[in-house]
């Protein structure tokens, strides 16, 4: 199932808003690109974007890990680099086709 392509440039638009600099206008996003691997969100900067989507979009947290899919800040100095899920756009769509991002 998909967002009705007004509701999905609207998803679009946010995460151009959110994430990309201005200049960034022209980067090409899809239901597969991944919000860490090719937008290089991370750390305290996933949190912050996951919960301003999350109020943008009525979308529920509350069952959300989000270590499972972000790298947290400097872990991989500490600890090094753990195998995250890979988290794209397609996972954003589904949580607001469904209300919650699990």
């Amino acid at each position: 199932m998909e967002l009705n392509e007004q509701k999905y440039q609207e998803l679009l638009s946010f995460i151009k808003s959110e994430i990309l600099g201005e200049g960034d206008e022209n980067v090409i996003l899809d239901r597969d690109t991944s919000l860490e691997d090719d937008l290089g969100v991370t750390g305290i900067d996933a949190d912050k974007f996951i919960l301003k989507f999350s109020r943008k979009f009525n979308v529920d947290l509350s069952n959300f890990n989000i270590d499972s899919y972000f790298e947290p800040e400097f872990s991989f100095w500490l600890f090094g680099r753990k195998k995250r899920k890979r988290f794209t756009i397609k996972e954003l769509e589904n949580a607001i086709l469904t209300g919650v991002l699990k």
